[in-house]
């Protein structure tokens, strides 16, 4: 009987076969967009250039650095329930 592999922190990121859940999740966006756009080689081309972006977006860190990155890059009105940079403490 083979061991079954148990994670041994509660903060293991989840996989999908060989790669981690958000590259997965990044390259069926482009893929699905490519398939919209064009065909089959626009849509792998397109996942190939989103799981390499959100590859660059987390720059080797967690996904808190793209969410970060989002935050101070997309239009004020993207993040309603974020509070704003300027208040320490978040009441609610």
């Amino acid at each position: 009987m083979q061991p079954i592999p148990v994670p041994r922190t509660l903060d293991a990121r989840s996989r999908l076969l060989f790669w981690e859940s958000d590259y997965v999740l990044a390259a069926m966006g482009g893929l699905v967009a490519g398939l919209l756009v064009s065909g089959l080689t626009a849509g792998i081309v397109g996942a190939f250039l989103f799981a390499w972006g959100w590859k660059k977006a987390r720059g080797g860190g967690s996904t808190s650095r793209a969410v970060a990155l989002a935050y101070w890059h997309l239009p004020a009105d993207f993040f309603i329930r974020v509070p704003q940079s300027a208040r320490r403490h978040f009441i609610g």
